[in-house]
């Protein structure tokens, strides 16, 4: 089936520009920020595609992909997730991707292409359901543990460049600059700088001893260029990566949702929440003191939850995951 969102489809068929792979799509559907209902006027249309493989790649099981497409069209940037059907399965089993999950209860409405093998999937998403559905609060911790991180880095790296700009001798390696390093940034070392033998790691750059001073302070300047704007916003704002405080409350949200109702609904109920997040309205005491709150209810829930089972039957799944295969292969062999 092909969803009536025409314009847009054809935008994304236009852009990925592969009739094979379009063809082999079971469903392309909305995410990000406008299936969560956060969108503002600049935001990329993203989007998540399940595949199915090459007859070939699926004979010699070598089918287990994940890439990317990012292109514009019509002034907009277009940015799909591409997973194959395998990929898909061992996510949805071990809950290593929110995403992944999401996907099984986007409404139609913001499915642009999906035939019956997602609609045999998604008619047995409880079987993806489980008490590890706690195993997502570790995410909520990452992500809450390194709002801070990126801006810091970011400052770093900026100061640092700009101290061994301030050194005068330009003949000078890496590794003479060991004692000056390590004093000039002594409760910084093991964060954001790894000295060994040999080399010197700047977040978790290699670089070797033996390189010169001014190719060195090239290298770093060219990670400057390349940090995301993520990154410098976040160093703008004394160093808050707020887009993590607003996934890690929306993957605890969600987590919450499931576990209560065994569904999501989209457009979020509480985006215009996150976007308070994401624009600097709430302090970051009240975000983290939201997040501790979402996680400790999350292990209540777990302990008194009697309607989902301790752990995914995989034995279930993969028979869903055979009989599709199966179905799939005798229709194009």
């Amino acid at each position: 089936m092909i969803s009536d969102n025409v314009t847009e489809l054809k935008n994304i068929i236009s852009g990925i520009n592969d009739s094979d792979l379009i063809s082999r799509i079971l469903v392309l559907g909305r995410y990000g920020s406008r299936l969560f209902g956060t969108a503002t006027e600049e935001s990329d249309y993203d989007y998540i595609a399940v595949y199915m493989p090459k007859q070939d790649d699926v004979l010699l099981l070598n089918n287990e992909h994940v890439f990317k497409k990012v292109f514009v069209n019509n002034n907009h940037t277009y940015d799909i997730v591409f997973i194959s059907l395998p990929s898909y399965f061992e996510s949805l089993n071990t809950y290593n991707n929110m995403q992944m999950l999401e996907m099984l209860f986007v409404d139609d409405k913001d499915i642009l292409i999906k035939n019956k093998f997602y609609n045999e999937i998604r008619n047995n998403r409880n079987l993806f359901l489980s008490k590890d559905l706690n195993l997502f609060s570790k995410f909520a911790r990452i992500q809450a543990s390194k709002y801070s991180f990126k801006g810091a880095k970011y400052n770093f790296l900026t100061e640092f460049v700009t101290f061994l700009k301030g050194i005068d001798d330009s003949d000078y390696t890496v590794g003479d600059l060991n004692k000056v390093i390590t004093n000039q940034y002594p409760n910084k070392i093991e964060l954001l700088i790894e000295i060994t033998d040999k080399s010197i790691f700047i977040f978790e750059k290699e670089f070797f001893k033996t390189i010169k001073l001014k190719y060195f302070i090239s290298r770093l300047e060219s990670m400057l260029d390349k940090y995301s704007e993520r990154s410098i916003t976040a160093a703008n704002d004394g160093g808050v990566d707020r887009k993590a405080l607003y996934h890690a409350v929306r993957v605890a949200s969600e987590t919450i949702e499931l576990i209560q109702t065994k569904t999501l609904v989209f457009p979020l109920p509480y985006a215009k929440y996150l976007n308070t997040i994401r624009s600097g309205e709430l302090s970051v005491e009240d975000i983290m003191r939201d997040i501790e709150i979402k996680l400790e209810q999350i292990d209540k829930l777990i302990l008194t939850s009697h309607d989902l089972p301790d752990k995914i039957d995989r034995s279930k799944t993969f028979n869903l995951y055979k009989t599709i295969m199966k179905v799939y292969m005798e229709n194009i062999i």
